[in-house]
């Protein structure tokens, strides 16, 4: 009796870890992850990302085209994890002064721009 217990204890850990790589694993190759990066006169700016799989879908659009994103609403950058954009140093934003950091990007997309926003809440 106790080594079926044992048995069976050992079945559904391993099961759960098959299931874990495996759903991981699926996200991952779905939303494949990259890396921009770029320095000038001593400003870094890495944003580390993760773009989405289109699969034939409308990604920014109307609502009436059943797009993904609807042009005019808020969109999290990033398809697994919010997109983050790391500096090394204090720089202007759109005219805005941002202390040098991490920060959280957002966009507004449109048709013909995207309004970008940065947030410093991270691990949200």
């Amino acid at each position: 009796m106790k080594k079926k217990i044992i048995i069976g204890v050992v079945a559904f850990v391993v099961l759960l870890g098959i299931a874990f790589v495996y759903l991981n694993y699926r996200n991952r190759s779905l939303s494949p992850s990259g890396t921009a990066e770029l320095t000038a006169n001593g400003l870094t700016v890495s944003i580390p990302y993760s773009r989405p799989s289109v699969r034939g879908r409308l990604i920014f659009g109307t609502a009436e085209e059943k797009a993904l994103q609807p042009f005019g609403m808020y969109w999290r950058l990033g398809a697994n994890e919010s997109t983050e954009i790391t500096v090394n140093k204090d720089f202007l934003f759109n005219g805005q002064p941002v202390t040098a950091g991490t920060y959280r990007m957002y966009a507004i997309p449109n048709a013909g721009e995207f309004e970008i926003v940065l947030n410093s809440e991270l691990g949200q």
